[in-house]
């Protein structure tokens, strides 16, 4: 359980999200451009967390 609290305060990838959700990473992408999912900012590394 500790493991997937840090999980959620870090956030996931978004192939890590799309796959959670059963989405593929293009179906996550296409909800951003439609505005049907907020983009979530970068974390140090550059990565989208979500």
């Amino acid at each position: 359980m500790e493991m997937l609290d840090s999980a959620l305060e870090e956030g996931f990838t978004i192939d890590r999200a799309a796959a959670f959700a059963g989405l593929t990473t293009a179906a996550v992408r296409n909800c951003h451009r439609r505005g049907l999912v907020r983009e979530p900012g970068c974390d140090e590394s550059g990565c989208r967390r979500y």
